[in-house]
């Protein structure tokens, strides 16, 4: 895991953004107070299934043949990730949870101003397996082609971010703590995670191996059933540090 500094932070698209969607509005400043502590990579597969060996996880996830290891973990739902975050915090003592919607954009941000890793379009190839140019799918990014097309890459494969972290663009999308809302209206500003809102529904962030353009740039935001399983989605944990 890696230390990210307390700071401030314009959550949400660029004013000029033509991609930007209302879900994403209205940008707004968030103060992050304290550090936390985040995982370098998306939990994966063997991680997961420490959990499950040791009893703490009912369920083994399906890998889709793609692989387990250090492949970041597929088919859990937002309900399952609290089976693992229970397990590790029994395990180490210690306060594991989900990120806020906030506390994921300001370490995926890493100090980037732009909707885009690496400012640019273009710039989003080096840091993430998304849905390119190889897909042939109608909404591929054109400006990458990483070359795979179907499926999720080893953890750390592509470009860390200015933080450290590996994979919060594409791979696979992150659960987060929030509520699902359609607007950013009268959100919280101070990093903590929106606990109204529909409830039932969870928002993820930074895309997947399975989405173009839009939904991989850094304020964009989706939501999904808290029991919704499928293979393009996976969590990454928050660590909050002891004083």
């Amino acid at each position: 895991m890696i230390v990210v500094p307390p700071g401030a932070f314009w959550q949400g698209p660029e004013e000029s953004s033509e991609l930007a969607l209302e879900v994403e509005k209205p940008r707004r400043m968030v103060t992050i107070g304290e550090p936390f502590a985040v995982g370098i990579y998306e939990v994966t597969m063997a991680e997961w299934d420490a959990c499950y060996d040791d009893g703490g996880c009912r369920e083994r996830p399906a890998d889709n043949g793609w692989g387990r290891d250090n492949r970041p973990v597929i088919m859990v739902s937002w309900a399952d990730t609290g089976e693992y975050l229970q397990w590790l915090r029994e395990k180490t003592g210690q306060r594991y949870r989900l990120p806020s919607e906030s506390e994921w954009e300001y370490f995926a941000r890493a100090g980037n101003q732009s909707d885009w890793p690496g400012d640019a379009p273009e710039g989003v190839c080096a840091f993430g397996n998304i849905a390119g140019a190889e897909t042939g799918f109608r909404w591929q990014h054109e400006a990458c082609d990483d070359g795979l097309a179907l499926g999720t890459a080893p953890a750390g494969s592509f470009r860390p971010n200015s933080f450290g972290l590996y994979d919060t663009t594409g791979n696979v999308a992150e659960w987060t703590a929030d509520c699902m809302n359609l607007s950013y209206l009268d959100a919280p500003t101070d990093g903590s995670a929106w606990g109204r809102g529909i409830c039932s529904s969870r928002m993820t962030r930074g895309g997947s191996w399975i989405t173009g353009s839009r939904e991989i740039r850094l304020p964009a935001r989706f939501n999904l059933k808290n029991g919704d399983r499928n293979d393009f989605t996976g969590f990454r944990v928050v660590r909050e540090i002891e004083e």
